[in-house]
């Protein structure tokens, strides 16, 4: 059986590129460092790539009649019909000069990096080329009854008749200790540059010897069904019965990573850093169709498709008509419009043949709900930016960790999502209401209550969510580092937690008093004076504790994260400072006036503009300082390490009116942060009630309206009214 070349992983020397010939009647293959070669079915050898020595160059000699190919780092091999051996290529160590002996009667070849093997119809090998740790010096046990062989980097490799395996050079890495487990019933083996695998008659998988784990860690996938094996440089491929391949070792050049889709495979090879196999084409088949689904404003909305068949092309359409780029297995649609809803469909296609998804799937977009959290940067592992259905509605602060997400809704409840190796994303019964504030740190999280006390779940490695007396009453505000946790007391007192590596958690002199707002970034802290004032300590590794000269009068906020501070002014203005790895310290024109809030991430920087919009500029690579065209109506924001989270509109927090009696009096408090609304009572709630708003005026403690009336010896109803 033939079939066509498919190859991936490093692509120095353009080895990834298939020519025409190779894309049709393959029946064999093989990879050297950066060069490849192929049999054809009319005896033909093909080769490309690297040809700095001439290896890609095929001699006339092995234009025809050739039974088998190999290929080692710099030299190539052909087998012939006749049993004589064309070698060329790279010659420094003799390698592609043939001997006598190799010239009739060979059954079989293998190429190391600058050593050449053939096996002889008697069962006897014959190795020539380098021989600095003995691997072309052929032990007794290998001169006959002899069936496959294998080459190594400078290690040879070989298979008797009783199913054992015999190996010798090399031996820095264990590579020709031969494991009990390939003493019998080995059917194939093959060698990588350090280390050795063999084919059990069971259809598993044996491996030894090798520079690193991920080279003898057979996968679950292989250790059954397997049917033939190849081993690069430091990666290996086994072929299954059902025509796919599997992989694994180190994945540098994506070796490792078998194409998508790739199945009806007859054949594979591995390069140093590269693989390849033969496929036999088919036509497409669509074995999952796109689902139609519903999304909110500014979510993200993607459409899959699942298929059979390889080669494959895809092509989307919206409405019947082809989206520009939407060329890949799964159509993304990152921030949805109005504009986005409609029908999708994609065609899937190669030389044999298309089909078409159907019924289209359709996209319906739901209009934009006032207090939703849109999210954006790095989602590939924990679905930091994937925002859930209850995030999308009623939110009225949010807060971006190190891989993690939390909202906090106007029902005093908390959110989160993302990241939850610690249990940093998993919320605790006690954060499902009266919460009034929250934050989140590199592995936790941390929120306040209605009744100023503080709670905190997630990694406890540092004692950064195990709360101390001083922060179980009192705190108006709160603010979470990597590993510590901060509180503000309604006194202008810190309470400081947690991690103390850097001495963030040792409150200065300074920032013992007067402060009104905190802010942590990782492994240090800064405080707000009520003087317009900024005091900051812990890590200056940086600088990002050493407060400018702008920085020391006229603030309203402080904002750190990262290695980096910002501070708003009174003007409006920014000024920012600390690491500028990623020019996240240079503060753009734009954010030298009406700006509203800010925020820093873990190297970039964000700024709430008065309308609205937001400006981010810094570290983005993984596009968190991509702010999403047509973006605005913010009222929150916030920067977390590989990502960014904001909301759009406003709402109400929905407050709880508390009372408590005290001596003589009655006591009813609610949060500060559920403006508009009145407290009123009435003598009676059967109707027709009459309700009355408060003669007395709330005052502030903490983070609560408290107002303080004399018990009466008449029963009376309290409520909270917005108009």
């Amino acid at each position: 059986m033939s079939g066509s070349v498919v190859a991936w992983g490093d692509n120095t020397s353009g080895q990834m590129t298939v020519p025409a010939i190779a894309q049709s009647g393959v029946t064999a293959i093989t990879g050297g460092n950066a060069h490849f070669a192929a049999l054809k079915t009319d005896g033909s050898a093909v080769a490309w790539g690297d040809n700095f020595y001439g290896q890609a160059t095929v001699p006339v000699a092995a234009q025809s009649g050739v039974m088998a190919v190999a290929a080692g780092i710099s030299h190539t091999l052909a087998l012939k019909t006749d049993g004589s051996v064309v070698a060329w290529g790279y010659n420094a160590y003799g390698q592609t000069t043939v001997p006598g002996a190799a010239q009739s009667g060979v059954t079989a070849i293998a190429a190391g990096y600058f050593h050449t093997v053939a096996l002889k119809t008697s069962g006897s090998v014959v190795v020539w080329g380098r021989n600095d740790y003995g691997q072309t010096t052929v032990p007794a046990e290998a001169q006959s009854g002899v069936v496959a062989i294998a080459a190594g980097s400078r290690h040879t490799v070989a298979l008797k008749t009783d199913g054992s395996v015999v190996a010798w050079g090399r031996n820095d890495y264990g590579q020709t200790v031969v494991p009990n487990a390939a003493q019998s019933g080995v059917v194939a083996i093959t060698a990588g540059r350090y280390y050795t695998v063999a084919l059990k008659n069971d259809g598993s998988v044996v491996t030894w010897g090798g520079d690193s784990p991920a080279q003898t860690a057979v996968p679950a996938a292989a250790q059954s069904g397997i049917v033939a094996i190849a081993a690069g440089d430091n990666h290996t491929l086994a072929l299954k019965n059902d025509g796919t391949v599997v992989a694994w070792g180190p994945d540098a050049f994506s070796q490792a990573a078998v194409p998508t889709g790739l199945n009806s495979v007859i054949g594979i090879g591995a390069g140093d850093f590269s693989a390849l196999a033969i496929f036999v084409p088919a036509t497409p088949l669509l074995t999952a169709q796109p689902v139609s689904q519903t999304v909110s404003e500014w979510q993200k909305a993607n459409f899959t498709v699942t298929t059979a068949g390889y080669p494959l092309s895809y092509q989307w359409s919206k409405d019947g008509v082809n989206l520009v780029g939407a060329t890949n297995a799964t159509y993304s649609v990152p921030f949805v419009h109005a504009a986005h809803a409609g029908s999708y469909a994609v065609v899937v296609s190669n030389y044999l043949g298309s089909v078409t998804s159907t019924p289209p799937a359709l996209l319906t977009v739901n209009p934009l709900t006032a207090g939703a959290v849109v999210a954006w940067g790095n989602n590939n592992y924990y679905g930091t930016v994937s925002v859930p259905p209850a995030a999308q509605s009623g939110v009225i602060a949010v807060a971006a960790g190190y891989a993690h997400t939390v909202a906090l809704k106007n029902d005093g409840s908390v959110l989160a999502w993302g990241y939850n190796d610690y249990g940093q994303a998993t919320v605790p019964a006690p954060a499902l209401s009266h919460v009034v504030a929250i934050g989140a740190g590199y592995q936790h999280t941390a929120a306040l209550k209605d009744d100023g006390s503080v709670i905190a779940w997630g990694n406890n490695d540092y004692g950064q969510t195990t709360i101390p007396p001083e922060a179980q009453s009192g705190v108006t505000a709160i603010a979470v580092g990597d590993q510590h946790t901060l509180a503000l007391k309604f006194n202008g007192v810190i309470v400081a937690w947690g991690n103390n590596d850097s001495n963030q958690t040792t409150i200065p002199i300074e920032a013992q008093s007067g402060v009104m707002a905190i802010a942590a970034g990782a492994n240090f802290n800064v405080a707000l004076k009520t003087n317009g004032s900024v005091v900051a300590w812990g890590s200056n590794k940086y600088g990002q504790t050493a407060v400018p000269v702008a920085a020391q009068s006229g603030v309203t906020m402080i904002a750190a994260g990262g290695y980096n501070t910002a501070v708003l002014k009174n003007d409006n203005s920014v000024v920012a400072w600390g690491r500028n790895l990623s020019g996240q310290t240079n503060v753009p024109a734009a954010a030298q006036s009406g700006v509203t809030a800010i925020e820093v991430g873990g190297s970039h920087l964000l700024a709430l503009k008065s309308d609205g919009s937001l400006l981010a500029w810094g570290d983005n690579h993984f596009d968190q300082a991509t702010v999403p065209a047509g973006l605005t109506g913010l009222t929150a924001i916030s920067g977390g390490t590989i990502h960014t989270a904001v909301i759009l509109g406003s709402v109400p927090l929905l407050p709880y009116l508390k009372a408590q009696p005290s001596g003589n009096q009655l006591i009813l408090t609610w949060p500060t942060n559920a403006v508009g609304f009145t407290l009123q009572s009435t003598l009676r709630l059967t109707p027709p009630a009459t309700w009355t708003d408060a003669t007395n005026l709330p005052t502030v403690v903490g983070a609560q309206f408290t107002v303080t009336n004399i018990l009466s010896g008449s029963a009376r109803f309290y409520r909270l009214r917005q108009p």
